[in-house]
């Protein structure tokens, strides 16, 4: 039984069919951070870094680059060798190519701030396929007066154009996007952890609301929420100590609610009456989950307070302090792989005004 308003949300790892992977050959990927605040994992595709130093013109090979930092002010990059040389000098290359998600990318490396790893050596397949489209996808847009409303994008992806060129950004991708104050620029950021700064055409992006159809405005527009739905979770509830009649009853009614400053529809958080009790199974195992463990906000007189815990198949791995109404926590959690995920409140001596929420739930 799957429970009505329990929007947990699973992020698709990077799948692949590769020929790199059937080989079983293993590549670094290294993180690049530009000066534009844009942070990339990815695989180098160029075979060496051409350097001109003291010793000479060298050719760093790609595979044995540790870390390349570059100095704005006095113009020159520092490379740290994996066999524990370090060389300063300058780059003969205009630009770097790597593979990442979005595909083959160019690198300006004069707009290099740091480029650093192994961040971990994983097969070619991990970085470069995307990950298998999962509907629907929909978008809460924010905007500077306050308003919020939920689209549905008509389109797969967007046109972005950012310092490695023009490109498509797929929205499977994207786990939020966040409005700079020039009303041009903005940074979209991935599930995978990565964000890239540019300039979205907007203007080819239509969406479509409860209300009709809509557009995002650059100038109006704070951040753009992505979720991925259609996931198929088989879940039930499990007998909790003691409130199990009214917390099935609640999961079953979920509304939208005041939590965190603004009503949020019942999409963005799993509503949890302590004592509460949800568990989940999983056909693939998981190996983290987040959420904001909080509370409604139209109970302030309430008397109680809760504990939030996580439990796998392992036990318990998590919970939170006693949390009051208006209170709230950050809950990340990384355990061993697990197809059983139970979400706990616990009602710490009183059931009394408990309302709970576990708020924007993701598992990976």
């Amino acid at each position: 039984m799957k429970p009505n308003g329990a929007p947990l949300l699973i992020v698709a790892g990077i799948l692949c069919t590769s020929p790199w992977a059937a080989a079983g050959r293993t590549e670094p990927v290294m993180r690049v951070r530009m000066k534009d605040g844009s942070s990339l994992t990815a695989v180098i595709e160029s075979k060496s870094i051409p350097l001109t130093s003291e010793y000479g013109k060298l050719a760093i090979p790609s595979g044995m680059l540790h870390s390349l930092r570059s100095d704005p002010e006095s113009g020159p990059v520092q490379a740290d060798i994996t066999n524990g040389d370090r060389l300063s000098g300058w780059t003969a290359a205009a630009s770097l190519r790597v593979r990442h998600a979005l595909g083959v990318l160019s690198v300006p490396l004069g707009d290099v701030v740091e480029l650093g790893g192994p961040v971990r050596t994983v097969s070619r397949r991990e970085v470069t396929q995307r990950p298998v489209a999962m509907t629907p996808v929909r978008f809460e847009v924010t905007l500077r007066d306050g308003s919020c409303l939920l689209a549905e994008p008509q389109e797969e992806d967007v046109g972005f154009r950012t310092v490695f060129g023009q490109c498509r950004l797929p929205w499977v991708l994207v786990r939020r996007v966040e409005f700079h104050d020039d009303h041009e620029t903005s940074t979209a950021v991935f599930w995978s952890g990565d964000s890239i700064v540019g300039c979205m055409d907007w203007s080819g992006c239509p969406v479509s609301t409860g209300v009709g159809p809509a557009r995002i405005s650059t100038a109006t527009t704070t951040r753009v929420d992505v979720s991925l739905g259609g996931i198929d979770l088989v879940a039930r509830s499990a007998p909790s100590a003691s409130g199990t009649r009214h917390f099935m009853g609640a999961i079953r009614s979920t509304q939208p609610r005041r939590i965190g400053g603004r009503v949020r529809p019942a999409t963005q958080f799993i509503e949890a009456h302590a004592s509460g009790r949800i568990e989940y199974e999983f056909d693939e195992p998981v190996t983290e989950f987040r959420a904001i463990a909080t509370m409604y906000e139209s109970y302030c007189a309430h008397k109680g307070s809760v504990i939030f815990k996580v439990e796998t198949e392992h036990g318990q791995v998590h919970a939170t302090r006693a949390l009051r109404n208006l209170e709230r926590e950050d809950v990340y959690v990384r355990f061993a792989p697990t197809r059983k995920l139970v979400l706990v409140t616990d009602q710490n001596g009183s059931a009394d005004e408990d309302w709970s929420v576990w708020l924007q739930p993701e598992v990976r």
